[in-house]
């Protein structure tokens, strides 16, 4: 059942971030990002990867989002379809939860329901991950996520 609640409190918070995102201050310029994803140097698909800014005292800004695609590449969106993000330094955090099917019927062990990397890489203060973003330049990062299998 932990599984299951895990999934679906993960779920709901993506929902939470995908409709703040329009809701950005439309005067702060963003700068084009991207980058990609990988385990042990194999791209993921599917990854859910955000921006946490490390100082988010002068401005309210949703964090920037991406999602990756077959070869695990993303690019980030704030206020529209990937236009970037707001220059500044970042906490990084990544999840990987494959999708369920509307309507689905949701069981404990559904392997479909839970976060495929360690939970650790999806709380902004224990995934080590940081990124910096600076103005006038489009820039890219990439993750090359090791695991022991």
């Amino acid at each position: 059942m932990t599984h299951i609640r895990t999934g679906f409190l993960i779920s709901a918070g993506f929902v939470f971030l995908f409709s703040g995102c329009q809701g950005n201050d439309p005067s702060l310029p963003v700068v084009p990002y991207e980058g990609e994803v990988k385990i042990n140097g194999k791209p993921i698909p599917g990854a859910m990867v955000v921006f946490h800014p490390k100082n988010n005292s002068d401005q309210v800004i949703s964090p920037p989002t991406g999602t990756t695609d077959e070869a695990g590449k993303f690019r980030l969106t704030s206020k529209k379809d990937f236009d970037g993000a707001p220059e500044g330094d970042y906490s990084v955090t990544i999840t990987w939860i494959k999708p369920v099917a509307l309507g689905a019927k949701v069981r404990e062990g559904d392997e479909s329901a839970r976060n495929f990397l360690p939970a650790y890489l999806a709380n902004p203060q224990t995934s080590g991950l940081v990124a910096s973003v600076q103005k006038d330049r489009s820039q890219s990062k990439s993750f090359d996520l090791r695991f022991q299998r």
